[in-house]
């Protein structure tokens, strides 16, 4: 069984996909995500934000075959698809993120996470850093 909203019955060509990627959402449509977070903001040029974050993701069935089951039973007679769908791994920890923006062409931003579930991540900790110009 597997979700097929991006998936095509035909073609690889007819899939919902852009460099290979989910139209949509990054992590595709086979996840579930809760979150809870606070926001400070200093000024309009500065927040920090802290959170839990917890998802549960499944296998992105649109690089795979598209799967016919549905047709084969009605809901009504009890056809029903796992969600999310095939193996699930889970990711759930904490993060702290911040956004400067010290002049209004520079922007530096700081995430900082602890993840207690890793799920596909090499490590438990990441940290990551952007800074950006606007023309």
């Amino acid at each position: 069984m597997a979700n097929r909203t991006f998936n095509a019955p035909f073609l690889n060509h007819e899939k919902f996909i852009y460099q290979n990627l989910p139209i949509g959402h990054y992590l595709g449509n086979n996840f579930w995500e809760m979150r809870a977070q606070l926001t400070y903001e200093g000024n309009p040029d500065w927040w920090i934000q802290a959170g839990y974050y917890h998802r549960r993701f499944g296998e992105e069935a649109l690089y795979g075959e598209f799967n016919t089951d549905f047709l084969n039973a009605t809901v009504a007679e009890g056809y029903s698809e796992a969600f999310p769908f095939g193996e699930t791994r889970t990711q759930n920890g904490f993060q702290l993120k911040s956004y400067f923006t010290p002049v209004p062409q520079l922007t530096a931003q700081l995430r900082l996470a602890y993840w207690l579930e890793a799920a596909d991540l090499p490590e438990s900790f990441v940290l990551g850093v952007a800074l950006g110009y606007r023309l």
